[in-house]
């Protein structure tokens, strides 16, 4: 995942599926910093809760039988940048 950004510069999206951890928690807010947009699908709703830093960087989460369904995120969606115009912060 940390080798991404040298083949695709933002913007551009990152999907992690899965839960969080101190690891993939410092991976996934280096990358935001980056401003790369984040988009989280975890297992369960205490996933989400569980660990703030982990859906901090995130510009969108969905539990992970919603989005297999086709169904939007939770709350707010906020790209750091836009993917049609890079010039363009909707944060």
């Amino acid at each position: 995942m940390l080798m991404f950004p040298l083949d695709n510069p933002t913007p551009a999206n990152i999907l992690y599926i899965g839960r969080g951890g101190y690891a993939i928690t410092t991976a996934l807010n280096s990358l935001a910093d980056q401003n790369f947009n984040i988009l989280l699908a975890v297992p369960s709703v205490a996933d989400a809760d569980a660990d703030a830093s982990f859906t901090a960087a995130a510009s969108a989460i969905w539990l992970l039988p919603t989005l297999l369904s086709g169904g939007s995120p939770m709350g707010q969606v906020t790209f750091k940048i836009s993917l049609w115009n890079p010039h363009i912060n909707h944060s």
